[in-house]
């Protein structure tokens, strides 16, 4: 990323008119003479020593695909951010915006990123309000997504467990304990990984310990079994093709679920200093994760690739020596007549 010394100014382009930008924003350096603001559906002159530089936002497209991020659904995912949204019905929900703007940090972090892997592959992370903003066939569409994806991560928060403390085992229904559900499955075939994020209560300069606080919200949550929410996560995972324990399922309860999530290794946000470097430390964490999934999958070809070889230069090796074979019989069958 470019320095604040390194840019003498830039242009901000729309399509109708012409902004200028004079607050800190978020900048990808695409190029020596190009540096994108991370906002899609602009172009952006970049203003240095050499002059004026400028790219149509057609062009960034073509020219550098992997620094836009497709708002649509993709086949398959790095990352799957798992969140409670914000109650609309209630007027003041701070704790709930404080971690709906973490998690947007923490994705434009991770979406800013330089490229993994050898073949420089972006970062593909699914985030419902990114990739399905309008709730169209919203069910299928994160289901298909969670199965596809190979880092699954959970804000197992008090924001997102405090609806959970008041659950109805027979009525009650809902999606943040179905994606839980779906993951810890998952994970049990080992079909993904599971990287947590425990977060107590969230304020503007804090990250409050998720297990010390004064009434911890886990020694709240009902040991009751979410049948609804089981139901759903089966129906799911059975129409993605994916083999389960049921029996295991079966026994999930509302505090079992959260309190087995709570045991993963992952990352107890309180324990980052200082606090502004949250989404950064963060986004940090979940790439190495990600860089090091793909490090094996791209090792594990390259072994397969080797073994393919040989494989093939042990055929040729016995196909040439079947053909001298041949010949020599050949040529001792004549020589005897």
């Amino acid at each position: 990323m470019p320095s604040s010394a390194s840019i003498r100014s830039f242009v901000l382009l729309s399509f109708e008119s012409e902004l200028e930008v004079t607050k800190p924003c978020c900048l990808i350096k695409l190029s020596e003479a190009i540096v994108m603001a991370h906002t899609s559906g602009y172009a952006v002159d970049f203003r240095g020593e050499q002059g004026i530089k400028s790219i149509s936002y057609e062009d960034l497209l073509r020219q550098h695909p992997r620094f836009f991020k497709n708002k649509g659904l993709l086949t398959s995912y790095d990352v799957f951010i798992s969140h409670r949204h914000i109650d609309k019905q209630k007027r003041s929900d701070i704790n709930g915006s404080q971690e709906n703007r973490l998690i947007e940090l923490m994705y434009d972090q991770l979406t800013n990123c330089n490229s993994i892997g050898e073949n420089g592959k972006s970062i593909d992370i699914f985030l419902d309000t990114r990739r399905i903003p309008d709730a169209k066939h919203f069910e299928e569409n994160f289901a298909k997504a969670l199965v596809t994806s190979r880092l699954f991560v959970p804000m197992v928060s008090r924001h997102s467990m405090d609806k959970m403390t008041t659950f109805n085992p027979i009525t009650g229904n809902d999606s943040v304990l179905v994606e839980w559900i779906m993951a810890l499955t998952l994970r049990e075939s080992k079909k993904c990984e599971i990287f947590p994020i425990l977060l107590g209560t969230l304020t503007d300069d804090k990250a409050y310990d998720l297990f010390s606080e004064k009434d911890p919200i886990l020694k709240k949550l009902p040991n009751v079994t979410p049948r609804a929410c089981i139901a759903r996560a089966k129906h799911l995972l059975m129409t993605n093709g994916c083999s389960f324990d049921e029996a295991r399922i079966d026994r999930y309860t509302v505090n079992g679920i959260c309190s087995e999530l709570c045991k993963i290794k992952g990352c107890e946000a309180f324990e980052v200093q200082p606090f502004e470097t949250l989404p950064q430390e963060l986004s940090r964490r979940i790439k190495q994760i990600v860089s090091e999934k793909i490090e094996q999958i791209e090792r594990a070809a390259r072994d397969a690739a080797i073994v393919h070889d040989i494989r093939q230069q042990q055929r040729s090796h016995l196909t040439y020596l079947c053909i001298i074979f041949s010949v020599s019989q050949i040529i001792s069958f004549f020589s005897n007549n």
